[in-house]
């Protein structure tokens, strides 16, 4: 009727705009894209004015530089030592909680932002200096465009994910030796990460192996309850989810491959709800290439190279590499 009261109406897609995030999409490759463009201009507008108007190649292209191997500037130092009070403390915990809030759809910048957050008791000078590195990649990001999030694709859903874990890495403020992990859960193949995990371990593992098993079992955790809250969807998982994981000592003993020796029947004896799920069907395992695994991205701050590489995975901008040399466990 409206169409025929105003002839050059023009059809909207009626889900433009869910819970604040801008969608769109591609209906020949069966894709949503959401991006945060209102929070992230509301971020950049409040803490970083001049945003538009910077020429584009100062912008950085990374969140966070790795960890130098050696110590830092002496400015750097001087920085560290300079600890924020009052209003900068307050300052400081509001822009790492706008991050945070960005996050939702630009997972990459979860390593970075998390590791600000340990800060946010206690922050210094040189923290506020690395947060607003932070957001003026964010600044790069939106100006290029490289900010969303793109779920979906033409093969369904059959859920498929990755895992790391970054055994025992330290950082400039501690000597805190617990592992942590990086997970993304895809639709399929062809698209980004619809849960991407991001988390420091509640303790501390005494082996790789151990801490590979712990980070598998974080991930594990939400891949259960997705796939039976897919099935009441309509979306029944027909097939076991696929596990990739680079850690084919882990591989071998959840597996029954070779059985669980000695040094790791603790870790079995804990987290035996991965080889439970395992045994009944609801997920399988394959190895996955350090160099192509998107979850690797999420565990540590990565040079431009790497960062670039395995964000594109993350964010859906191109599939996952399985190129049929991973081995199928």
């Amino acid at each position: 009727m409206i169409s025929t009261l105003y002839p050059k109406h023009t059809k909207e897609d009626p889900a433009t705009i869910i819970l604040g995030m801008t969608v769109s999409f591609d209906r020949e490759n069966k894709t949503a894209t959401l991006r945060q463009e209102a929070a992230i201009v509301d971020l950049l507008n409040s803490c970083y004015p001049e945003w538009k108007n910077v020429e584009l190649d100062t912008l950085p292209k990374i969140p966070l530089q790795p960890p130098p191997s050696k110590q830092l500037s002496k400015k750097d130092q001087l920085l560290m030592s300079e600890v924020l009070v009052g209003k900068d403390v307050t300052e400081y915990q509001s822009r790492v909680g706008q991050l945070n809030w960005i996050t939702n759809t630009v997972h990459k910048l979860m390593p970075a932002q998390r590791l600000k957050a340990k800060r946010n008791a206690n922050p210094t000078a040189f923290d506020m200096k690395q947060v607003n590195h932070i957001i003026r990649h964010v600044a790069y990001l939106q100006r290029t465009g490289n900010h969303g999030m793109t779920i979906g694709g033409s093969n369904g859903v059959s859920l498929m994910a990755t895992v790391d874990t970054s055994y025992a890495p330290t950082d400039p403020y501690s000597t805190d030796l617990r592992s942590i992990t990086g997970g993304t859960i895809h639709m399929s193949a062809e698209t980004g990460s619809i849960i991407s995990l991001c988390a420091r371990h509640d303790f501390t593992t005494d082996s790789s192996m151990a801490a590979e098993g712990v980070g598998c079992h974080l991930l594990i955790k939400q891949v259960l309850p997705l796939r039976i809250f897919l099935n009441e969807l309509g979306f029944k998982q027909e097939k076991p989810t696929m596990i990739y994981m680079d850690n084919e000592p882990f591989l071998n003993a959840v597996t029954g491959d070779r059985g669980a020796s000695n040094r790791s029947k603790h870790i079995m004896i804990k987290l035996n709800i991965i080889h439970e799920a395992y045994q009944a069907g609801e997920i399988e395992f394959s190895h996955m290439s350090t160099a192509n695994i998107p979850s690797d991205g999420l565990t540590k701050l990565l040079a431009l190279k790497d960062y670039d590489h395995k964000a594109g995975y993350i964010d859906g901008t191109k599939p996952l590499c399985l190129d049929g040399k991973s081995k199928k466990y």
